[in-house]
């Protein structure tokens, strides 16, 4: 797989991206507008981090999410498997 900065075998996400595009990355975000309204024109892909993703197990070579964690309620960021709620 060759990555969109054509890196061969490297798969960059960045989740929640909203209009922040970064290069060499897969520019992902939950929604496809802002919450006011304004539609995200250069997204990749939709992406809700909090349901499973559609990548394998060790596929992705990094992540950057500099928006996503003010966004999740705490009980996505713990592992739900391990932790009896």
């Amino acid at each position: 797989m060759e990555g969109k900065a054509g890196n061969i075998n490297k798969l960059f996400l960045h989740i929640g991206a909203a209009n922040q595009i970064y290069e060499g990355f897969i520019n992902s975000d939950k929604n496809t507008v802002s919450p006011r309204g304004a539609k995200y024109e250069r997204l990749d892909e939709v992406l809700d981090v909090s349901k499973p993703w559609h990548y394998a197990d060790e596929s992705v070579d990094g992540i950057v999410g500099m928006a996503i964690f003010q966004q999740l309620y705490w009980r996505y960021l713990l592992l739900e498997k391990h932790i009896e709620f």
